[in-house]
């Protein structure tokens, strides 16, 4: 029996809002089959209430991710999130036997994991895996002025690099990516799908319904909607397609650009525009998702190119088409035709204009897409990965590749091209 433990260190994971809570559950759920202990190193203000069985919660950080954003101040010191890593992996009663899993790295985590590992044995530390959904440039947790650049240079340099420390990034691209720029050996690490929240089939008698999930952001295209409903409408009849659209305030508020949009939005009459103006419940967010035929994700190309997206996850995983733009993360999801892929409003139009009138075809290609990353990216493969990796790692350089290959699958799968060398595709 496997006594280790999977520590999911988060300081974000506060409730049940965001993605923070379901991909610690679904997790957690994947790591207890594999025999591990569960352990869950949270925020403060997390409420235990919320405890899923079996894991042990740990209240302990003081801040979140979010939090500078919210007061408008810089990001906190690397000193104290460093001193609340330690403490709370002896709360933890954290081992060199156990693993522990950063899913949403940040510049305040990569800063606080350099600094430990500088004034510490990393013999003594457990497996830190550290994922992230961000590049160097976009990532959050930066202070002013800073590239992070020097973080990573002094990683790169650390003894410890796939011996204790393991770099894993949200998508392929992204992890190549991190690779080729920063010096650090790093493999992807696919967000696993959640349960399907709806198995049944979409009606065909009524509108076709297309959504926007999360808060309005222009980078994730908010702005490009009134263009876009505007040009449907005027192609369709009445009553053809039908847009819900989530307009709640990002941390930092309304930006004028976004105040705009939701101004002309509201001039669209409620048989074809339902603006939601407050964030969505989690049970309302998985309704919304379960009783729409597409999901808009009109994200700006450079921010997404090969940054990952939980919500174009979501919708792929519940069998939903996707329409987004091209070279993006979520175009990368739309494998056997189930998405409209463009780069202006006018594409998007007419792809809506066409799925409005073909329903069936495209929902048919999107439940295909679902089967697909199911099965290449589920929950038990995600842990998998994480156990394999140090082995692996020990493994790289001395070990023929059908020796690896037979050892290591999971690794393998991860799409390393010359495994004998350690380079990733």
């Amino acid at each position: 029996m496997n006594t280790s433990s999977l520590i999911i260190l988060d300081p974000s994971l506060v409730s049940t809002q965001g993605h923070h809570y379901e991909l610690a559950h679904l997790l957690s759920l994947a790591a207890q089959r594999a025999s591990l202990d569960v352990k869950w190193l949270a925020h403060k203000d997390f409420p235990l209430d919320l405890t899923p069985a079996g894991v042990q919660v740990f209240p302990h950080f003081q801040s979140s991710m979010y939090d500078q954003y919210k007061k408008g101040a810089q990001t906190q010191a690397p000193a104290p999130i460093a001193e609340q890593i330690e403490t709370g992996l002896k709360s933890c009663r954290a081992t060199p036997d156990d693993h522990v899993l950063v899913h949403t790295g940040d510049g305040n985590i990569y800063r606080a994991l350099n600094q430990i590992l500088s004034q510490r044995d990393f013999r003594t530390l457990p497996k830190l895996h550290i994922c992230t959904p961000y590049d160097i440039v976009t990532m959050p947790g930066k202070t002013k002025g800073e590239t992070l650049e020097q973080t990573f240079a002094d990683l790169r340099s650390q003894d410890c690099l796939n011996r204790t420390l393991f770099s894993w990034a949200e998508t392929a691209p992204l992890a190549r990516h991190m690779t080729r720029t920063l010096g650090i050996e790093t493999l992807p690490l696919e967000i696993p799908p959640a349960k399907a929240i709806s198995a049944k089939r979409m009606p065909q008698d009524g509108p076709v319904t297309f959504v926007y999930m999360g808060a309005a952001r222009e980078e994730k295209g908010f702005h490009l909607l009134p263009e876009l409903i505007r040009r449907v409408s005027e192609k369709l009849a009445p009553g053809k397609v039908f847009f819900d659209i989530q307009a709640s305030p990002q941390i930092i508020g309304y930006l004028p650009i976004i105040k705009k949009a939701i101004t002309q939005l509201e001039t669209f009459p409620g048989d074809l525009v339902h603006l939601r103006r407050e964030n969505q419940s989690p049970e309302t967010y998985k309704s919304t998702l379960a009783h729409c035929h597409g999901v808009l994700l009109l994200y700006d190309q450079q921010k997404y190119r090969i940054r990952g997206s939980g919500i174009a996850v979501e919708a792929i995983s519940n069998g939903k088409v996707l329409v987004t733009t091209q070279d993006t993360f979520p175009a990368s999801l739309i494998t056997h035709g189930g998405g409209i892929v463009a780069n202006d409003v006018e594409t998007w139009a007419n792809g809506i204009v066409d799925m409005a009138r073909n329903t069936s075809r495209f929902m048919a290609r999107a439940a295909v897409q679902q089967i697909d990353y199911e099965v290449k990216n589920t929950s038990d493969r995600y842990i998998s990965r994480l156990l394999e990796r140090p082995s692996y790692a020990r493994h790289l350089v001395s070990s023929p590749y059908c020796r690896i290959q037979n050892d290591f699958p999971m690794m393998v799968q991860s799409g390393l091209t010359d495994i004998s060398a350690g380079k990733t595709s």
